[in-house]
Formats: C-alpha cells, sequence, structure tokens
C-alpha cells in the first residue's frame, strides 16, 4: 500500500491545505499494544491512490475502531495536529472514519475524549472562512455525530462560535440546523436565546449562499420545536410551548417575507418558503 505522499498532488482536494494551528497539544491515547502502530501505519495510508486500498484501510480503521475506539479516534486526532501540510482528500478520510466510529460507540466514549474530538471537528470547520465543502461537511457530519450521545457538549462548542454581532461561519450555522434535526431535546430549551442572537444578523446578511442556510437552519429550528411540543411527555422541560419563541419567530419572518423571499436565486428562494411555512406553525394570531 502506497502513502500519501504518492498520490498526486495536482488533484484539486490535494490543493487545500489544513489549519494553521490547534489550541491545545493533542496525544495518542495507545494501548501500548502492537496495535498502536498498526493504526498510524493505516492512518498514514489511508489516501492511497487507489482506490481499492482506500477502501480496504478505511473498513480496516473502522473494524478496529469499533473495538479500540479510543486508540483510533486519538491517533487521528493527533496526526491531523502534527501533519500541517497533510493534503486534503486524506484530512477528509480521516474524518470520515472518524465519523463512522462514533456512529457506532459514541455511547462508550469518555467525555473528555468526546469533547476533545467535537474541538477538533469545530477548528475543522471553521479554520477557513472560504467554504470547502468536501472538508467542512465531513468535520461538521463528525460534530453532529457526536451530538446523538454529547448533545450538551456539542451545543456548547457550537455556541461559543455563534457570538452576538457577529455573523457566524458557513457551517456553524449548518451545524446547529443538523444538530437541531437530531437532538430537539437537548437545543429546543436553548433556542430563545440563540433565535434572540441571530435576528441582529438577519439584516447583516449580504450574500445569498448565508441567507440560504440561515434559511434551512431557521426551518430546521421551527421543526425542532414543533417536535419537542408533540412529545412533551419524553421532554426534560414539560412547560415549553410553541408560543415561547412566537415572538422571535415572527420577527424573523418579517425579514425573510419582506426581504430574502426577493431574492434572484431560486434555490435561496425555495428555501426561505419552505421556512415561512413551517414558522406558521410557530406563530400566534
Amino acid at each position: 500500500v502506497s502513502t500519501q505522499s504518492t498520490w498526486d498532488s495536482r488533484l484539486a482536494l490535494g490543493k487545500r491545505r489544513m489549519p494553521k494551528a490547534y489550541s491545545t497539544e493533542p496525544n495518542v491515547e495507545g494501548t501500548d499494544g502492537e496495535v498502536d502502530g498498526l493504526v498510524m501505519a493505516l492512518i498514514e495510508a489511508c489516501y492511497d491512490k487507489e482506490q481499492s486500498a482506500r477502501e480496504a484501510v478505511v473498513h480496516s480503521l473502522h473494524d478496529i475502531g469499533k473495538k479500540q475506539s479510543i486508540l483510533v479516534l486519538t491517533s487521528c486526532e493527533t496526526y491531523l495536529h502534527k501533519h500541517k501540510r497533510l493534503i486534503m482528500g486524506h484530512r477528509v478520510e480521516l474524518l470520515n472514519v472518524m465519523k463512522l466510529i462514533c456512529d457506532d460507540t459514541a455511547a462508550t466514549l469518555p467525555p473528555e475524549i468526546a469533547l476533545r474530538i467535537a474541538r477538533l471537528a469545530a477548528l475543522e470547520m471553521t479554520c477557513k472562512a472560504e467554504i470547502v465543502p468536501e472538508w467542512q461537511g465531513a468535520a461538521t457530519a463528525l460534530l453532529v455525530s457526536l451530538g446523538t450521545h454529547f448533545g450538551k457538549t456539542i451545543l456548547e462548542e457550537l455556541s461559543q462560535r455563534f457570538t452576538p454581532g457577529n455573523v457566524p461561519h458557513f457551517y456553524i450555522v449548518k451545524a446547529f440546523g443538523d444538530f437541531a434535526v437530531q437532538n430537539a431535546f437537548v437545543l429546543v430549551p436553548s433556542l430563545d436565546e440563540l433565535i434572540g442572537r441571530s435576528l441582529p444578523m438577519l439584516g447583516m446578511i449580504k450574500h445569498d449562499n448565508m441567507r440560504w442556510v440561515f434559511s434551512v437552519t431557521l426551518c430546521h429550528f421551527c421543526e425542532a420545536i414543533l417536535n419537542y411540543v408533540s412529545n412533551i411527555d419524553r421532554a426534560p422541560d414539560k412547560t415549553i410551548a410553541t408560543s415561547r419563541y412566537s415572538q422571535h419567530i415572527f420577527s424573523a419572518f418579517e425579514v425573510l417575507f419582506t426581504v430574502w423571499l426577493n431574492a434572484k436565486e431560486a434555490r435561496l428562494r425555495l428555501a426561505v418558503v419552505e421556512c415561512l411555512g413551517v414558522m406558521t406553525h410557530i406563530l400566534t394570531v
């Protein structure tokens, strides 16, 4: 199996580079056994030029990760940190492997490991202002996967990057929407604050792609509220009702209806119309 250094760096994915730095120095939580070296060798070979070889390596890492999740996840994290000029395709493969492992094993991860991986994913999503869907989408999927069992941790990581007065990164907004779909019971009690933070931003947003992602995410927020209320018997806070959010939703409705709906781009108009439709279920007469 060839290592990534043999891969053609002229490929489009290979031209993009990783973030400059991480805030902390990660370390591998190893077993002190031979499997530690095997995992690192597989990580290095994860972006082989042969598709069949890549698939075999990913399968092997996934298999090992089901049994040694902490080892594989922290090995990937450390590798991503140390290889600051890793070509993007390799980076995406590792994030995808980590997501597969989290899908299977998140329930058994220690909270401190989940927090490390969540911070890695959040940084991968946001370290570049430009949109790189292959990379940032993989990081978003990893973060949302962790949210299945570590919802409060993920909500905190996202909220730290969603500050009042500053339009957040595209993928932070998208991750909030994806998280809302998956974990309404964790998100909805915090939605009044999050939507309140969003309202001043709506008038600041000029680019259609940001208007689109806010429309989709606000739609998911409303769907999460409706899902929460319709399952109130299982909800952690049984006092929540749609009326709690109606004023904020009405303010957002006005912006989307009077301004964003007039957009030239059909994709944006469709997202706005879908969002407005769901919003009407939250509004009170």
